[in-house]
């Protein structure tokens, strides 16, 4: 499943960061925030995702990750990031032991060599 998560096409419900946030991060319960939440649930346990370019810092994306993981525990897919290496190695503990992600470190010159 490849998705893009912003700057779809105007009016799409994943159109930018405000429908977004209206979708997945409102304190709100009425039936599309709960749907929408209830499919990207379904997502992060049901399919294994690679995440490239995609910062790990989405508040949004992350709790509902950490939802899913302690709700199903051992019944949630390994998920999977590429990175960019660095020195501590602390983010992709972090990816691992909380959200279950499984991170792949692309030293910073062979990243430069991918763009160019």
């Amino acid at each position: 499943m490849a998705s893009a998560r912003h700057g779809s096409q105007a009016g799409h419900p994943d159109s930018g960061p405000g429908e977004y946030e209206n979708l997945y991060g409102s304190d709100s319960k009425s039936s599309e925030h709960e749907a929408a939440l209830t499919r990207l649930e379904d997502v992060f346990k049901d399919r294994t995702l690679l995440f490239i370019g995609f910062g790990m810092r989405d508040k949004y994306v992350m709790d509902v990750l950490a939802r899913v993981l302690d709700k199903f525990k051992k019944y949630s897919r390994t998920h999977f990031a590429l990175m960019c290496d660095d020195a501590d190695g602390e983010p992709a503990k972090r990816l691992w032991t909380q959200y279950n992600i499984q991170t792949f470190r692309i030293p910073v010159t062979e990243r430069r060599s991918l763009i160019n």
